[in-house]
């Protein structure tokens, strides 16, 4: 009975993520054992690549987060049909909506709240904003850097080059950090940018991700 119960507990827990800022936060809470499916995106923490895939958060795979049979998944609103047909599935969804850092620290709580961590969930975003405060009084006061943060390119070139633009959650953390995002008047959080635009505005710092 105790191993039947045990069983029924852990079946009640299982959650699919469909994005890497999902699958972290989940971590962060202390929930990373009940995640039971992921993006091809998620990489972090190393223990995720055991996980299985679902797909890629803007095209996530529905039946194959159906086979799965979680209890709970989570996922960002995104111009697709996954929430009408994971709920028509009799699935319970969690939507939730990333943005500029206070839009990312309430969905941090909206999903402790829904895995039922709302304790843990006051907690990591109190911390999140205690650090952030700390690095923005330790950059006040000091010279800005001029940065250009590249999230993404094509593999092994620098080509398809995509950079941090207005409205972006990293555009605040480079302001926070004391440094000014050359593209921060862009009109696009997220912005394709050429090697010549690069080179043309000679940033002090250069933050690759690709």
């Amino acid at each position: 009975l105790t191993l039947l119960t045990a069983f029924a507990a852990t079946a009640q827990n299982r959650i699919v993520s469909t994005s890497p800022a999902i699958t972290e936060t989940l971590y962060a809470l202390g929930a990373g054992n009940r995640v039971v499916g992921i993006s091809e995106y998620c990489h972090y923490p190393p223990e995720v690549e055991s996980k299985p895939r679902i797909g890629s958060y803007l095209r996530p795979n529905v039946e194959a987060i159906v086979r799965l049979r979680p209890h709970l998944v989570i996922l960002e609103q995104l111009p697709n049909t996954a929430l009408q047909q994971l709920q028509a599935s009799g699935l319970r969804v969690q939507k939730v909506i990333s943005g500029d850092v206070n839009a990312n620290l309430l969905m941090m709580r909206e999903i402790a709240n829904a895995a039922g961590l709302p304790a843990q969930g006051r907690n990591l975003t109190g911390q999140v904003r205690r650090q952030l405060d700390q690095v923005a009084a330790s950059s006040k006061g000091k010279p800005a850097k001029t940065v250009i943060f590249v999230v993404g390119r094509t593999p092994g070139r620098l080509e398809g080059m995509i950079a941090v633009g207005k409205g972006s959650y990293l555009n605040e953390l480079i302001a926070m950090a004391g440094g000014r995002n050359l593209f921060a008047t862009s009109a696009m959080a997220y912005a394709k940018v050429s090697l010549e635009a690069v080179v043309r505005l000679q940033p002090d710092v250069i933050i690759d991700m690709g």
